[in-house]
This record gives C-alpha cells, sequence and structure tokens, in this order.
C-alpha cells in the first residue's frame, strides 16, 4: 500500500518519500534506511498496550479505595431550603443577562427596601421574544381574520351549505378538465 501511494507523495513533497517497502517484512515500516530506523507495527502496538496496562496497574495499586466526604458546594448559603434552590429562573438568568438586550429585548427592575425596612424585595422581568413578536403573531392574526370571515359558513341551512358543496364541486371540476 505504501509502495502504490509513493509516486503521489513524491510529487506533493518534491521528490522526498519513503524508501520501497515491498521487500520489508510484513508489518515493518522503513522511513528512511533499514540501518537507521524501522518500525513493526505490531511490536509498537504490543508496546503501546503493554504499556497501557502497566499505567493502569500501578495507579490502582498506589491509589486508595477510600471515598471522601466533604460539604456540598453551597454557594455561600450553607442552610439551603427548597425555595432557595436551583430552578429554571436560575438556568435561564446567565442566558438572559448575556443575550437579553439584544436578542429578547429583557428588561430587569429591582426594588430593592432600604436597610432596615421590613418590606420584601421585587424583581420585575419583562422579555420579548422576537420569533414570537414577528413569526406566530403575524400568522395567528392572518388565521383569526380569515376564520372569522368565514364564520358565516357555519350557520347556513341545509339547503345553501349543499349548494355551496355542488358549486365547489362543478368549479374544481370545471378547472381539472381546463388544465388538461
Amino acid at each position: 500500500m505504501i509502495d502504490g501511494l509513493a509516486p503521489v507523495v513524491r510529487l506533493l513533497n518534491g521528490d522526498i518519500g519513503l524508501m520501497a517497502q515491498h521487500n520489508q517484512p510484513w508489518l515493518s515500516l522503513v522511513p528512511v534506511a533499514e540501518v537507521k530506523s524501522s518500525y513493526n507495527g505490531l511490536l509498537v502496538l504490543l508496546f503501546m498496550a503493554i504499556s497501557s496496562l502497566v499505567a493502569v496497574g500501578l495507579i490502582h495499586w498506589l491509589a486508595s479505595s477510600a471515598a471522601r466526604r466533604g460539604p456540598a458546594w453551597d454557594c455561600g448559603f450553607p442552610n439551603a431550603r427548597t425555595d432557595s434552590q436551583y430552578g429554571a429562573g436560575s438556568l435561564a438568568q446567565p442566558i438572559r443577562r448575556t443575550f437579553g438586550s439584544m436578542v429578547f429585548q429583557a428588561r430587569e427592575r429591582v426594588t430593592m427596601p432600604p436597610p432596615g425596612d421590613a418590606s420584601t424585595a421585587r424583581i420585575d422581568v419583562e422579555i420579548r421574544d422576537p420569533v414570537w413578536d414577528y413569526g406566530y403573531t403575524p400568522i395567528t392574526r392572518a388565521v383569526v381574520a380569515i376564520s372569522s370571515r368565514f364564520n358565516y359558513l357555519q350557520f347556513l341551512t341545509i339547503r345553501l351549505y349543499l349548494s355551496l358543496v355542488f358549486g365547489a364541486l362543478v368549479l374544481l371540476l370545471l378547472r381539472l378538465a381546463l388544465w388538461r
């Protein structure tokens, strides 16, 4: 295989390439000259496998099997209650802070009482989704407008309804006949 690719390698490297490999034993690779260096792929693979097994064995032999226990990371709040744990808002807040002003047009208003005041702090968040505003809202308005214009068809008598269906069928068949 290496001998088959040798002309391409010589063309790309300016007439520099590996020496002919067809006289070499199977899985051997001689880059420059046989006296300088040669590699047997199977022996290299065997050396890497044995080295890996020795390294894994040493790590398992020298490592301790005792599990260490320490305090869980508490973000500075050692006695966390259920209302102060992570939720959807804690996942969304970094995204909202990063992309909020550009993408979501998010605005946060924090109302913090002065020290000594027992009233609660408030955070008000206003978010506008441009995909919803400019993608879904116009389609929804168009569907509602069209459906409200055709709402009177629900209140037709049976005679008028059958006449409408028959007229639509005649128009569709006429269109099909003219199209062919």
